[in-house]
């Protein structure tokens, strides 16, 4: 049985105009969950979606792991086992603004130590 290792907010976005994202080392992790919640500002509009990569700098969306937000909601996404290494959470903004929030739970099949937990999120502009 996994256990949860690492367990935090990893995007707090307020009136987010512009696109902006995360990326993730999930070198020592075997499942991750993202729930994100998030609300436009004056009638803000955009996506939300999930990328991979094998050596941080490629980065290819990940099939069925995208949302296009015209409304207030939440999203969870569930990958298991996570294959890459690394992964970018990244909001394309359309109109206007959103508040958006996205947390992260990490888990490892392995032993549990401290060396386990998800190293932290690298702000990104595209």
């Amino acid at each position: 049985m996994s256990t949860i290792v690492d367990a935090r907010q990893v995007i707090n976005f307020t009136n987010q105009t512009t696109t902006k994202g995360v990326v993730l080392d999930l070198s020592d992790i075997d499942i991750i969950s993202f729930s994100s919640t998030y609300t436009p500002v004056s009638s803000g509009t955009g996506t939300l979606a999930l990328y991979e990569s094998v050596d941080g700098q490629n980065f290819v969306a990940v099939s069925g792991l995208t949302v296009s937000i015209t409304m207030s909601g939440t999203t969870i996404w569930h990958l298991s086992p996570v294959f890459s290494r690394y992964y970018k959470i990244l909001y394309t903004a359309s109109t206007a603004g959103m508040n958006l929030t996205v947390t992260m739970n990490a888990r490892n099949n392995s032993t549990i130590g401290p060396e386990n937990v998800v190293p932290p999120p690298s702000i990104v502009n595209s």
